[in-house]
């Protein structure tokens, strides 16, 4: 025998009898109304008997017209005898008389009819409308939320776009390249370097060349984030999970960056407790929001990165080792900027360029500021160098920046390690040549600059006894720059 769908197998276990069959009715949510095609009541739900306030034996076998206002009953209206008569499905709205006043459901009664065309049975399906009213905002403010994520992504990924590497130093050409391989495979990537190298950069640039490149690209400080509120900010969090969290509920970037690349910076901030959480992440692919029992799935390639020493860290029981090696599979280090003193003036050049545009200003270098740039040791790397060029945009009044300029500028002065006037010229106060046959007067910015390096390596020589290796290195300097400095001197 062929059941309803046209197959021949049971689609009701034998297990599965008809006091369990009642129980799931009625636990439904809403309200169930059954009758026959001449509208007898055949079966209701818990619900029902709620909404009219009747027992179950005071409607089986009833007419359904026995609910109806004109019949002293509660309901203004019944789709089950629209249904019947119109032998279709119809969906609609009506009353209920309650003790405290009229309310408002929306039902939809779908009719069984035979091969020969005839009404066997009518299901009527019920909520109440405030219910449905509620659902659906809640729907509308889900799909809300996602369109927001959606565009603050793309901005986010638009703005990233624009930070692309700058770079003539061959140490970053076989970076850029290992970068580029490493891009089209999908193992989590461990980028190393000390503060303001480029570590965000560079994840954008593998992102960017990666199979992900057009989904989301979520960038995460975990220094910047107070270690009671990163559990939320990494998971999420339920509706009503604790108090003052948002009422609906919050997806944390594990979420948002679904089928997409999540960079965790500063990861080596991690407390420990999390790290074993994020460990079981990458492990697994799964999460639970807090304060929620439902598994959460994740696709999410991860790109760590720290300007710290990851293995003295687990040596001191500072973080994992089990994550550590778990975050080590392709690791990455991007050398400091005063190992790749040729990517100055490029940067420099491009950084100029970027704030000309932005204030709408036409600066450009002399040949005296390139050099003390390409002199400076760069503490803070090409973010120090960037903040540097900004201010030097913005405080100069000249369209050339020259050294005066920036010897004059008490801020300026400060970051690169000058100071106006603070080396007398210790030579006559006749002209002086340069190794390039420049000729510079001993009171002017650029032979008080060159003066003030002069002595800088004078004072460095005597303090290592002459040794250039260790000069070079209290001075911040490669040993080479150091020869080619002692050749201008």
């Amino acid at each position: 025998m062929k059941n309803y769908e046209g197959e021949s197998i049971p689609l009701i276990s034998p297990e599965l009898d008809s006091e369990s069959l009642l129980w799931i009715l009625d636990h439904i949510f809403g309200n169930i109304f059954v009758t026959d095609g001449a509208g007898k009541i055949l079966f209701v739900n818990r619900g029902v008997t709620q909404v009219l306030k009747k027992h179950r034996y005071e409607l089986i076998n009833q007419h359904a017209t026995v609910n109806m206002q004109e019949n002293g009953g509660l309901m203004s209206r019944s789709t089950t005898l629209e249904a019947i008569e119109k032998r279709r499905s119809v969906m609609g709205g009506f009353t209920v008389n309650g003790a405290n006043g009229d309310v408002e459901y929306f039902s939809t009664s779908t009719p069984m009819i035979d091969d020969n065309g005839d009404v066997q049975l009518v299901l009527t399906y019920s909520h109440e409308k405030v219910a449905i009213d509620t659902l659906t905002e809640a729907v509308e403010q889900e799909h809300k939320n996602a369109e927001n994520y959606k565009h603050a992504l793309k901005y986010m990924r638009n703005l990233n776009s624009r930070n692309n590497f700058i770079y003539k130093n061959q140490k970053m050409k076989d970076l850029v390249a290992i970068a580029e391989h490493i891009a089209r495979l999908d193992s989590t990537v461990l980028i190393c370097g000390e503060s303001g190298t480029g570590k965000e950069v560079l994840a954008n640039y593998i992102q960017m060349h990666s199979h992900r490149k057009d989904e989301p690209f979520i960038q995460v400080n975990c220094a910047a984030i107070p270690p009671s509120l990163m559990e939320s900010e990494f998971f999420g969090y339920a509706k009503g999970a604790f108090t003052g969290a948002n009422k609906e509920g919050k997806p944390g970037v594990f979420e948002i960056a679904n089928r997409g690349i999540l960079m965790l910076d500063e990861i080596g901030e991690l407390p420990l407790d999390l790290q074993s959480k994020l460990l079981r992440v990458l492990e697994t692919s799964e999460f639970y929001r807090i304060g929620s029992t439902k598994l959460q799935k994740t696709d999410v390639r991860l790109i760590a990165a720290t300007n710290k020493d990851l293995r003295k860290q687990v040596a001191d029981r500072l973080f994992r080792e089990d994550l550590f090696y778990r975050l080590n599979v392709i690791p990455v280090t991007i050398p400091p900027l005063r190992e790749r003193e040729d990517d100055i003036e490029p940067l420099a050049t491009h950084f100029l360029k970027l704030y000309n545009e932005k204030y709408e200003l036409n600066h450009r270098f002399s040949p005296e500021v390139v050099q003390a740039l390409e002199d400076y040791a760069w503490p803070g790397n090409v973010r120090e160098l960037r903040n540097i060029i900004e201010r030097m945009t913005l405080t100069s009044t000249e369209e050339v920046i020259t050294l005066e300029n920036v010897i004059h500028n008490p801020i300026l002065s400060e970051n690169l390690g000058l100071k106006a006037g603070n080396r007398k010229a210790t030579l006559s106060q006749t002209q002086q040549a340069d190794s390039k046959g420049e000729a510079y007067a001993p009171d002017s910015a650029a032979y008080q600059f060159k003066e003030l390096h002069r002595q800088k390596i004078i004072d460095a020589l005597l303090t290592t006894n002459g040794n250039k290796v260790k000069a070079a290195k209290l001075l911040n300097i490669s040993p080479g720059k150091l020869y080619r400095l002692l050749k201008q001197l």
